[in-house]
């Protein structure tokens, strides 16, 4: 080799190299070899022939290695196109104008709009989040300043028909022209993850709550017993006229009130494993709604049931589950009134028997809703504990259901209790 000489790898002094070796050489940027022969050996090669073909080598040389670096180009294009299309999260690219350049599946996915109708739109026509004002002076500040914008330790909301997302927005520029730049928005889907913390803490709270609660219930319980005989004596012992007589019974009603409420807790705090066996759900839900018949105040409530007689069974604790489709029931009644409509459904959906409660009492109010399975959370005034939906939801969770409900105020309000089906029957 005129060039590498000895330090040729595959040099050899005995014979001529083996040219086909040469495409291998590292020193040369060689994208071929032109081999060239003489049909006529009387007639020789001479420099205008070399010329020619040193000249034809250099510009078919030229052009394969540009046909080589597009290919590569194009590569790398399609390898980039891919990964940006299977990125698991959002992301938006932004020109220095604000105009959307791109947009990958997971995020049209997230936003449930098509990638047509948003290709070349300034990013503050599409609503990425509940709060667009604050969004909109931070995405136009990276694009003004060129400054990440990381999000650390703040979540976004965005509500979408029939459903509320939570995200975790970045924005990063990306070099533009003159004084602006573009951006880069990673929007990151963590509401399954919030929802599983939530869970996490909720469980955290209740299993404190139930240890708290079984102590103050029997701090407070022996005091009231002992209180509630003594103005039932005295009480005995006046005339019935008496004013003192009529304050000891209000007394003695407050008294077996706060009884209640502690039953309530012990209740709370002694909730055992669930003892659970198939079990015919239909009939679970007809012997919850007996005592309705023996309630003279809602004896104007009429109950209407459309029971899926060809439901299988669900496994499950009959005697917790008749406790929270009791409460249920007793909450319905108690919210109608003395007049009003129950209407019972049992169906068969996706594994799950469904059971719906649908009363048609005044409805909970929008801003109550979020908080209707908190502990201690009641509209019942004095009437209630707010303890009897957390220990429904508790229960129904233990037996790997689902507790949901669905009010409009003024119209009335639907439970509905997911239980899974016993496979075996399948």
């Amino acid at each position: 080799c005129w060039l590498c000489k000895e330090e040729c790898p595959f040099y050899k002094d005995e014979k001529i190299h083996d040219m086909g070796q040469c495409v291998q050489c590292k020193a040369f940027n060689i994208v071929g070899l032109l081999i060239v022969d003489n049909r006529n050996p009387q007639h020789k090669v001479d420099e205008s022939n070399l010329a020619f073909l040193e000249t034809f080598a250099n510009q078919a040389g030229m052009a394969l290695h540009n046909a080589s670096l597009v290919e590569d180009l194009s590569r790398e294009v399609t390898f980039r196109e891919r990964t940006f299309k299977s990125l698991p999260n959002g992301v938006m690219v932004l020109d220095e104008r604000g105009l959307i350049r791109s947009i990958n599946p997971s995020l049209l996915d997230i936003l449930q709009i098509s990638n047509a109708d948003v290709t070349g739109i300034p990013f503050e026509a599409v609503r990425l989040v509940n709060d667009e004002e604050k969004f909109h002076a931070i995405v136009n500040l990276v694009l003004k300043e060129g400054k990440n914008y990381e999000g650390i330790g703040e979540t976004w909301t965005l509500t979408l028909p029939g459903r509320t997302l939570k995200l975790n927005i970045k924005v990063n520029p990306l070099p533009g022209t003159g004084l602006r730049h573009g951006a880069v928005i990673l929007f990151e889907d963590i509401t399954d993850v919030t929802a599983l913390q939530e869970q996490l803490f909720q469980s955290e709270k209740l299993a404190t709550l139930g240890q708290v609660a079984a102590g103050i219930a029997h701090e407070v319980n022996n005091p009231l017993a002992g209180v509630s005989g003594f103005l039932q004596v005295m009480s005995s012992r006046l005339p019935e006229d008496s004013p003192e007589r009529s304050a000891m019974q209000a007394a003695l009603k407050d008294i077996n009130r706060a009884s209640g409420t502690i039953r309530d807790l012990l209740k709370f705090a002694r909730l055992g494993p669930a003892q659970k066996k198939p079990v015919q759900i239909n009939d679970v839900v007809e012997e919850s709604l007996t005592f309705i018949q023996f309630q003279k105040e809602h004896a104007g409530i009429k109950v209407v049931r459309y029971f899926d007689e060809k439901l299988t069974n669900v496994i499950c604790d009959p005697d917790q589950m008749r406790m929270v489709l009791t409460n249920l029931v007793l909450n319905a009644v108690q919210a109608m009134g003395r007049e009003g409509t129950l209407t019972v459904t049992t169906v068969s959906q996706n594994g799950y028997a469904r059971i719906f409660l649908e009363d048609t009492g005044p409805g909970i109010p929008s801003e109550n809703i979020p908080s209707i399975f908190e502990p201690w959370f009641t509209t019942k005034q004095a009437k209630g504990t707010g303890l009897g939906l957390t220990n429904s939801d508790r229960i129904v969770s233990d037996h790997d259901g689902i507790l949901a409900l669905s009010s409009v105020e003024g119209q009335g309000t639907t439970f509905i209790v997911d239980l899974p089906l016993d496979q075996s029957d399948w």
